[in-house]
């Protein structure tokens, strides 16, 4: 009785053992998969890193050749969640996607001063209203 009782719990310990090295193993490849992961991620995170630097630069060469005052409303409208600039593109405003007319049009190429797009927002106070372009927008 005493060596079927041995022979159980040695059968129960080459069990346990069999199962250890098997998550062992499953554990080795668990913590490799995760050091994979964490150098894409690591790598990704130095891209967008290097890709807002870069677009930092960029942003401050334009910076210099922007007015003062427009300059202004455009930090003002970006620092509500607004959309601060977009472009006119095939007589469709990119912030708002509205497709604008030929009056609409002429009057932006007409237009002395810098127009809002009111469709997404209100227009900041003092400024023109209608579509949002810089004069001679295409």
């Amino acid at each position: 009785m005493l060596e079927d009782e041995q022979l159980e719990v040695m059968e129960q310990r080459e069990a346990v053992g069999v199962d250890v090295d098997h998550s062992r193993g499953v554990l080795a490849a668990a913590e490799k998969e995760l050091a994979e992961i964490t150098e894409r991620r690591d790598t990704a995170l130095t891209d967008i890193d290097a890709a807002e630097a870069g677009r930092r630069r960029d942003r401050e060469q334009v910076v210099g050749t922007v007015p003062a005052d427009v300059l202004a409303v455009y930090e003002r409208r970006r620092g509500t969640g607004g959309v601060g600039a977009a472009p006119l593109v095939q007589r469709r405003c990119q912030a708002c996607r509205l497709e604008l007319d030929r009056t609409a049009i002429t009057e932006l190429r007409t237009a002395a001063r810098t127009r809002w797009c009111t469709a997404r927002s209100a227009a900041p106070s003092g400024a023109d209203e209608g579509v949002g372009s810089v004069k001679g927008a295409r």
